[in-house]
């Protein structure tokens, strides 16, 4: 997942909750423990001030730095899927910002060492309504060209397994339903992506974990933004083997996927989000697609005078029609604002999925923990948490090549 990088201050007023990650996490310094102490003190004064509901403001928990294996059976097109990850139950992003590996007071991203609601519904939607995503799912056939995947802030790699997992399965029954054996690996690459090395190195644990080929995945360090895009289209080089987490500059223009879970639990992470997704996206193919499964982790400030009602029984979402503008809940003001820079960078929204709504009809889900001694509320997923966290797959073309301003 993304380090914060420099904070500043914000002076229009926009967050309702100001990140404390005001480090320089793209260099590695660390802050104090007594500095994050009067931030989180500033950013509970923000909140009161931003009229935000606190719903939306993570609670803190105790992280820790245990890794533990868990095993996830989706059943159908997705199969077993098998990790490791930090134990969290209640935890959030913004929760394990405050986490050290080293000494709990000094400031640590440990985002990426766990397996977040976003990636689990996304996988939930391949294994039992994956003709929601189909229309935007790299096709995995071999030809000369290779298919290239790309997800940024992979953690643990979840989301990238997933549609590893979902494509060789599909694959595998398709052979046996034209009762032909075949060996020839399918020409496609995923490259998990992250700019911590500690989250490469367990997304590649957790990919030989679930016996995955390793020609069809690699790691590479990679930061977020335009100062650090190469507008060189073979600037990027080739893709080299998994171990390799030397910082690079990946490609423009080479994926045909482009994907991200659960990534944005700050506002100053979604124009550098952006921004690399449309630089990595491919401009000449009309099926290059950039899936975002996202969970809100925070909120905007509401308009003055404004009053969002929680109890409203309005449906209407962006993407769904006429008030894409118009709808004030808290989430709602989210997206639509994501949307709005997104268009900015040359993304443009084509679909609106609420996962809530497709599987209503798989109750329960089928999956499970096998860890049951430590496992975690999100392994433990239904369609009530699912709505409740108003998860979302929002899914951009991009636009013609444009210069980023």
């Amino acid at each position: 997942m993304m380090k914060k990088q420099q904070s500043v201050d914000d002076e229009n007023g926009k967050l309702a909750v100001e990140s404390s990650l005001s480090v320089e996490m793209q260099h590695g310094h660390h802050t104090s423990s007594t500095h994050q102490q009067q931030q989180q003190q500033e950013e509970k004064e923000e909140l009161a001030n931003a009229n935000c509901d606190e719903e939306y403001w993570p609670t803190m928990a105790h992280p820790t730095t245990q890794h533990e294996v868990h095993t996830i059976d989706f059943g159908n097109s997705v199969g077993v899927l098998k990790y490791k990850s930090i134990s969290s139950d209640a935890m959030t992003p913004l929760d394990m910002t405050y986490h050290s590996q080293q000494e709990l007071d000094e400031f640590y991203d440990g985002t990426g060492h766990l397996l977040w609601l976003a990636a689990i519904t996304l996988a939930h939607l391949l294994a039992y309504r994956v003709e929601s995503l189909q229309p935007y799912l790299p096709e995995f056939v071999e030809t000369s060209e290779t298919v290239n995947i790309c997800e940024l802030g992979c953690g643990t790699g979840g989301g990238g397994m997933a549609l590893i997992l979902f494509h060789c399965l599909r694959k595998q029954q398709q052979q046996r339903q034209q009762r032909e054996q075949s060996t020839l690996i399918p020409k496609f690459h995923v490259v998990f992506t992250d700019n911590d090395a500690e989250s490469l190195e367990l997304c590649r644990s957790n990919c030989e974990l679930n016996g995955i080929d390793p020609r069809l995945y690699s790691q590479k360090m990679l930061w977020w933004g335009r100062e650090h895009l190469s507008y060189d289209d073979d600037g990027g080089g080739d893709y080299d083997d998994g171990n390799d987490h030397s910082s690079m500059l990946l490609r423009a223009n080479s994926f045909h996927t482009v994907l991200a879970t659960d990534v944005v639990y700050d506002l100053k992470l979604i124009r550098p989000l952006l921004e690399t997704a449309y630089h990595l996206l491919k401009k000449d193919d009309t099926t290059s697609y950039f899936i975002l499964s996202h969970v809100p982790r925070f909120c905007i400030p509401k308009p003055d005078g404004a009053e969002i009602d929680t109890t409203s029984d309005e449906t209407s979402l962006p993407g769904d029609g006429d008030n894409f503008f118009n709808d004030t809940r808290p989430f709602v003001a989210l997206e639509e604002y994501i949307v709005a820079q997104a268009a900015l960078m040359g993304l443009i929204l084509v679909e609106t999925i609420r996962p809530a709504k497709e599987l209503v009809n798989r109750i329960p889900l089928a999956s499970y923990d096998d860890n049951l001694e430590n496992s975690d509320v999100t392994q433990h997923l239904t369609i009530h948490a699912i709505e409740e966290a108003h998860a979302v797959v929002l899914i951009f073309s991009a636009l013609p090549s444009k210069k980023l301003v």
